[in-house]
Order: C-alpha cells, then structure tokens, then sequence
C-alpha cells in the first residue's frame, strides 16, 4: 500500500509540473477551438524520464477553445474484444467559466495500471485518478501491449470526442498499433484483444457536460 501511495504522489508532481510549467497558460497558442500535442521542453522531458517507469505512458496536450464553451470532460472508453464496455475506466468534468479557464493544458497518465487524467488552466488544475481503471486481469506478465498517441492537431466541436491516447491489452504476444481514432471508427480491428482503452477529451456549450451522445456525464 506505501508502495502505490508512494507512486501516486510522484505521479502528481510530474503531472503538476508538466501542466503547469514555466510558460504561462495560453501563451504562443494563437487562435482557439482545437487541440494540439504538447510539445515538452528539454527540462520537462527530464523530469518524465525520471519519474516514469517502464511500462508507464504519459501524453500531453495543449488546447485553447472560445466563450461559448462552458465544460471539459476527460475519459475513457473502453473496448473488449471490440465491443465498447458499458463502464468507462475514469472520467472527471470541470467547468470554463472564464477566459483564462478556456485555454491550458491536458495530461493522460498510465501508471502501474492507474490511470490519472489531468487539466490545467488559468483557473487551476482539476483531474482524477482511478486505481481500477486498467483491468487487474491485464497485470499478468506474459499479456502484450501496445500504446498510441495523437500527432495532429484537431479542431474542436460541441459534445465531439477528440481522442489523445491509445492502450492495447492482450495475452498474446502480437500487438498491433493502431491510432485513437483508427480504433475509434473500426473497432473490429481490435476484437481479437482483451481490452482497448481510448483516452479522450471532450468539450460542450452545455455547462452540464452532455456527451456527443447527449447523455450526463459524472
């Protein structure tokens, strides 16, 4: 148990410090409504390395959206064998309710199969953390894995999923890549593995944060 506390807390530094950094909020991101990769400085790279561990994965993202948008939400939508799970892995929502809070930075976290899920703005940082996000099924050794990232930019809608990370689980020994958004619109591609974990943001003009698909979120 001192073991886990010991790496969660870690993990919050380094969350911390690549969210908020030594370059103010919003500064050089020009004109809004997208989502971008973060692209890390020499020193925060440093500071990844250190902290992270051999099976950890970490994205960064950098956003900026304009007034008519009043709430941010972060998931998961998880696979398996190609089917999406009624239960999503980890989810938290916070409002933007001012300028400052419409444009920051975004973290995706795996950690010893914890998941930490990260925004930061003018206003703060909000997130969430969940020790069971990542199936306990999925620690065996001999099980494969295979992680994507987003590379482009991507231009934000009201309620739209814009995913920024990719995570394959399965007990064979081939693992192919596949992007967020391939696995996103053909999840037939990955229904021979276990558990497939789409990582996303999404932003909506409804202060309530409705999903794409108009239902509440948590």
């Amino acid at each position: 148990m001192r073991g886990k506390r010991l790496v969660a807390a870690l993990t919050a530094v380094m969350v911390a410090v690549l969210l908020t950094g030594c370059e103010s909020v919003g500064d050089r991101i020009g004109a809004g409504n997208y989502v971008r990769p973060y692209s890390m400085t020499k020193s925060e790279k440093e500071l990844t390395q250190l902290l992270k561990g051999d099976d950890d994965y970490t994205v960064i993202g950098q956003f900026k959206v304009g007034d008519e948008y009043k709430s941010i939400q972060m998931g998961a939508d998880v696979y398996k064998k190609g089917k999406l799970s009624e239960t999503n892995g980890s989810s938290f929502s916070a409002p933007l309710d001012s300028k400052d809070s419409r444009s920051g930075k975004l973290a995706v976290v795996v950690r010893d199969r914890m998941v930490h899920l990260a925004e930061s703005n003018g206003e703060g940082m909000a997130g969430s953390s969940r020790d069971a996000a990542i199936s306990k099924k999925a620690t065996e050794k001999d099980w494969g894995e295979s992680s994507s990232e987003f590379t482009e930019p991507a231009k934000v809608s009201d309620g739209k999923k814009i995913y920024l990370m990719s995570l394959v689980l399965t007990d064979s020994d081939q693992v192919e890549t596949y992007s967020p958004e391939d696995i996103a619109q053909h999840p037939e591609k990955v229904r021979d593995y276990q558990y497939v974990y789409l990582f996303y943001v999404i932003f909506s003009k409804d202060s309530t944060g409705k999903s794409a698909d108009g239902t509440d979120k948590e």
